[in-house]
């Protein structure tokens, strides 16, 4: 080997040793563990709850970074005890350049499993909600000449996530989850914390800061709601339901997945959204995730800051699988199968009105759709015994398929409002038996309905003068029996009566 290619390897060698050297030494003598009490003490000032951060590290490889372990921030004043965030691990990422100018700028942040939990209390507040307090100005620091304005992250990585969402009940306890999400992934950009309500400039350019300066005509007003309404049989119903923004400036903007997440009884899985976060809200727009067997598009707007705070929605279905999807609710479990597509525009407010009330979020729902049912049944329908045996022995079906409860198709407009859903037209095409239904069925407890329509009954020719008189009806051209008839009781106890009938009323 030549002279000067040893030399060349001496230096390299001499110098991956230094490196090694400084990232072992170099954190060891900057020991930025012992700034750990003032960081939480400006966490504390900044958000108004307790924090807690176990450890404080400096790294240079392979990035320079800050590392805190095991942070929490606790839940504000008037909730139940506990944290309203727990992170195991945060990575903050500087910006050499900016430490010769006595600063420390934040370039990215690195959450491993954070774990967020939502609580709402009776009057309908949120614990994301920071104290009503006047904010406190603090002077600069000697080498800063004027204070700095809103803190910008350039982004922000989330790993392994979980959030909850609960109710406090009545006993100043905490309820059970309404809403779980595991194996959250997000990435976010651009992450103004100002507008997040945490004032990270309350002095930390003394010591640590949040990165860029962001002009305030940068913080852009959220966009409106883009929906892309389906054809409706209500006339003007797309405007009753008038699109609403998050107030304040846009905090963040970025994307997120997530593996699973449980909504009260409705577990949905392979989830993807956009997300842009408000100081008073969050818009997920272009949403995808699958739902018993089939998929769901479309836009979510939650506002918490509102009073009550309110969510609105606009969601397309196709191919839901009916039997599975009811599985989850007792009272309608195995009363339908088929295929689900469709479209529903819903909106609503997630506590009660009235304090001494306990929030009821089915019948705060308001909204309006379309929905199709193809190749489906209704085998656990029981209405009056008698009609029951005669359909089976007495309705011509087609070739093949002898269960009269079975249907081609079943077809349906609704509005949703006032603790009920009202349908102007409801239609069945049958296996032998059509049906056109209008009325309502009542959302909470046992599912009061009140529906009235006209049957056709494609009558076997040997019985048909007889279903005809059991109805009555006559039988027309073809074995076609026509006949009202009304279905009311509950979902749990259907009741069918035919107001002409000497037998079924």
């Amino acid at each position: 080997m030549s002279t000067r290619r040893k030399a060349v390897l001496t230096i390299l060698i001499l110098l991956t040793v230094l490196i090694l050297v400084l990232a072992v030494a170099v954190p060891r003598l900057a020991d930025i563990d012992r700034y750990r009490p003032e960081v939480i003490a400006r966490i504390e000032r900044g958000s108004g709850r307790s924090a807690k951060i176990a450890k404080l590290d400096l790294t240079i490889l392979p990035v320079l970074a800050i590392r805190a372990d095991n942070i929490a921030i606790g839940n504000p004043p008037g909730f139940p005890a506990g944290n309203f965030l727990e992170i195991r691990r945060v990575y903050a990422k500087l910006d050499p350049g900016a430490l010769l100018h006595r600063r420390i700028v934040i370039r990215s942040l690195q959450l491993e499993a954070p774990r967020l939990s939502l609580i709402s209390d009776r009057a309908g507040r949120w614990n994301t909600e920071g104290p009503a307090r006047a904010r406190v100005q603090v002077q600069p620091s000697a080498w800063q000449s004027t204070p700095a304005p809103a803190t910008v992250i350039a982004s922000v990585t989330v790993e392994h996530a979980r959030l909850t969402a609960a109710n406090v009940l009545p006993s100043g306890e905490l309820g059970p989850p309404s809403v779980e999400a595991n194996g959250i992934s997000a990435e976010l950009k651009d992450i103004d914390t100002e507008a997040l309500g945490l004032h990270l400039t309350e002095g930390l350019d003394q010591g640590l800061t949040g990165g860029s300066r962001v002009k305030r005509a940068q913080r852009l007003r959220p966009a409106l709601l883009g929906v892309a309404w389906a054809a409706s049989s209500f006339q003007g119903a797309p405007e009753s339901l008038p699109a609403q923004t998050p107030r304040g400036p846009l905090a963040a903007k970025g994307t997120i997945a997530v593996d699973s997440a449980r909504f009260g009884a409705i577990a949905a899985t392979g989830i993807k959204s956009g997300l842009e976060i408000y100081r008073d809200g969050l818009l997920a727009r272009n949403i995808v995730l699958q739902l018993f067997g089939g998929q769901v598009t479309g836009d979510l707007l939650w506002t918490p800051s509102s009073q009550p705070p309110r969510y609105a929605s606009h969601l397309a279905f196709a191919g839901i699988d009916m039997e599975r999807a009811l599985l989850n609710f007792p009272s309608a479990r195995g009363k339908l199968t088929g295929k689900l597509d469709g479209s529903v525009g819903i909106s609503g407010w997630t506590a009660a009105r009235d304090t001494d009330t306990p929030a009821d979020p089915l019948a705060n729902l308001q909204g309006e759709g379309d929905v199709t049912i193809h190749d489906g049944s209704l085998p656990a329908i029981r209405l009056n015994r008698d009609l029951t045996l005669l359909m089976k022995n007495v309705v011509r079906t087609a070739q093949g398929s002898p269960d009269p409860s079975t249907f081609r198709s079943l077809s349906a407009d609704f509005e949703i409002g006032q603790g009920e859903i009202r349908s102007r037209q409801i239609a069945i095409l049958g296996n032998g038996i059509n049906l056109n239904v209008s009325g309502s069925v009542a959302i909470a407890g046992a599912g009061k309905l009140d529906y009235r329509g006209t049957g056709e009954i494609t009558a076997r020719q040997s019985v048909g003068s007889l279903v005809a008189g059991l109805l009555g009806s006559t039988m027309g051209a073809g074995g076609k029996i026509t006949f009202p008839f009304t279905l009311t009781g509950t979902l749990i106890a259907p009741r069918f009566e035919a107001p002409r009938s000497p037998f079924l009323r």
